[in-house]
């Protein structure tokens, strides 16, 4: 149907929002930089904390391993000349046995078996000594050992009794440590009749357990040496990142945003640079936006007030015609109904930017539909446009914020007004179909060119065909798009040449059977 233009004065639509004080991007930051610049106590870097630990690591475990080793290389050493005298001993058992048998008997001397002994001593340090069944000391390569008897040490005790047992100790003949061994003699019968008692010094034996040390030690110096470096150039790397990642924080904190940290290290690391470099962006370009915006605020606030009190001092002044008075009042009361929706518009941008979002509840769409279109007119007629209705008496519920559905269809509404030529026709239709509510609102004035599209819902954003048309805010398409944000809703922008423009507003249908969701999902608004 159509409505004619009528010339009922138009009532407001957009209701004022508390203010909110909040802190500025400023003051936020100088804070920030306060917290960070606050003393704490001294702790070890990350850097060090990492070399410490991986060096303890390798120096404890390695360092256990080495001792663990060099141990069972010295009982493996001790245990080899062992074995070896024991060898020696009982091949001198089994080579001497005559020469001893014959000793024994009174037919060899002893010092005649002492030569014997020597002749057959594989090495010139080790000692042999012969005793007879009684431990009496029959001869030895060694001529300061005394004839008689021989004291029962553990060697000769384990010989007796058939056993092989070794013995280190001190030697007060040679006055050095040295280690015994003792076998039997055996006659035919078995039994014993003497016994060959071995000796060599401990010396060299410890010379072999000292190089052995100092060997394995030696490698575990240089392996931790290189587990260090190893230890340096991670931590380097893994700390790297962090630490100027840590400075890139620091001057972001005091003012500097335009920090970007270099993606390296470890793939955590260089996730949390990238995350922070993504932040950095963000937050500057948040930055930007809240200077521009605060600039075109104090603009749209400024230029309504420079009118005003321009005509209120030419009125001051008496410089008007009795018949200019109402013209200049009337003018001044348009620039305060600019003031105050320009204040309304930034207000309320200013509270859904808090997240302040009002509760949802299911909504019929149609009622306010014709109520706005009624509230329409007196602009329609000031612009000489026709308002045509294409709504049904009754929509299906939609679940939405009814204020501020209102505050987007109205926009739209005074939108089209603003930007269509006169003598021309603007509209709103809706229509229920697929599970959702479509609510168009068009016109058929000058169509947007593509680059006007691409920003039609950014904040103090104008068209060019608004140029010869009254001002506005430019802040009206912007809470449109913030709000549909909020009530999920759909925005489509069609313009062509010949057809004018349509924004369209979808919503889903609200089941009475669905749970309500409990926090609004964020839409994109598609760009014609």
């Amino acid at each position: 149907m159509s409505i004619s233009a009528g010339c009922a004065k138009s009532s407001r639509l957009i209701q004022p929002t508390r203010a909110i004080w909040r802190p500025s991007m400023a003051t936020a930051t100088a804070s920030s930089a306060q917290a960070i610049a606050k003393p704490s106590k001294r702790r070890l870097t990350l850097r060090a904390q990492l070399i410490l630990t991986h060096w303890l690591i390798v120096f404890f475990g390695l360092g256990g391993l080495v001792i663990w080793s060099a141990y069972r290389s010295q009982v493996e050493i001790i245990e080899s000349t062992e074995h070896d005298l024991e060898i020696q001993n009982h091949l001198l058992a089994i080579v001497l046995h005559d020469q001893i048998e014959a000793t024994l008997n009174g037919y060899l001397s002893s010092e005649m078996l002492r030569e014997e002994l020597v002749l057959h001593r594989e090495n010139p340090e080790t000692r042999i000594t012969v005793l007879d069944d009684e431990l009496f000391v029959l001869a030895s390569t060694d001529p300061k050992v005394p004839i008689g008897k021989e004291d029962q040490h553990i060697e000769l005790v384990a010989a007796r009794n058939r056993r092989e047992e070794h013995d280190i100790r001190w030697d007060s003949i040679s006055n050095a440590e040295r280690v015994f061994t003792a076998a039997p003699v055996l006659d035919a019968n078995k039994e014993s009749i003497a016994y060959i008692q071995l000796s060599a010094p401990m010396q060299p034996v410890r010379e072999r357990i000292y190089a052995s040390w100092s060997m394995l030690g030696g490698v575990w110096l240089l392996i931790t040496l290189i587990a260090g470096g190893i230890a340096v150039i991670t931590a380097r790397r893994m700390a790297q990142p962090l630490t100027d990642l840590t400075r890139a924080a620091q001057s972001m904190a005091h003012g500097e945003l335009h920090q970007q940290a270099a993606i390296s290290g470890p793939q955590e690391v260089a996730k949390l640079v990238e995350v922070f470099n993504s932040m950095s962006e963000r937050l500057e370009r948040m930055i930007n936006r809240q200077k521009q915006f605060v600039a075109n605020a104090a603009h749209e606030l400024r230029s309504p007030l420079a009118a005003m009190r321009l005509r209120l001092e030419m009125m001051q002044a008496q410089r008007l015609t009795p018949d200019e008075t109402p013209q200049f009042l009337d003018a001044v009361l348009r620039s305060l109904d600019q003031l105050h929706r320009t204040i309304d518009q930034l207000l309320m941008l200013s509270a859904l930017d808090e997240g302040n979002h009002p509760p949802l509840a299911p909504l019929d769409l149609a009622p306010m539909l014709y109520d706005l279109a009624e509230q329409v007119q007196p602009l329609a007629h000031t612009a000489n446009v026709t308002v045509e209705v294409d709504v049904p008496p009754h929509l299906p519920p939609v679940l939405a914020n009814a204020e501020q559905m209102r505050v987007m269809v109205w926009n739209l509404l005074d939108n089209a007004c603003k930007y269509t030529p006169a003598g021309r026709r603007i509209g709103v239709r809706a229509e229920a179909k697929d599970g959702q509510v479509c609510v168009q609102v068009w016109d058929n004035g000058p169509s947007l060119p593509p680059d006007v599209q691409a920003r039609l819902f950014e904040r103090f954003q104008r068209g060019a065909r608004d140029r010869h048309r009254r001002a506005g805010s430019g802040l009206g398409l912007a809470l449109v798009h913030e709000l549909a944000q909020v009530n999920r809703v759909r925005i489509n922008v069609e313009s062509r040449p010949d057809r004018g423009t349509t924004f369209t507003l979808c919503c889903d249908v609200h089941r009475t059977d669905a749970p309500r969701p409990g926090s609004p999902q964020p839409t994109s608004a598609p760009r014609g």
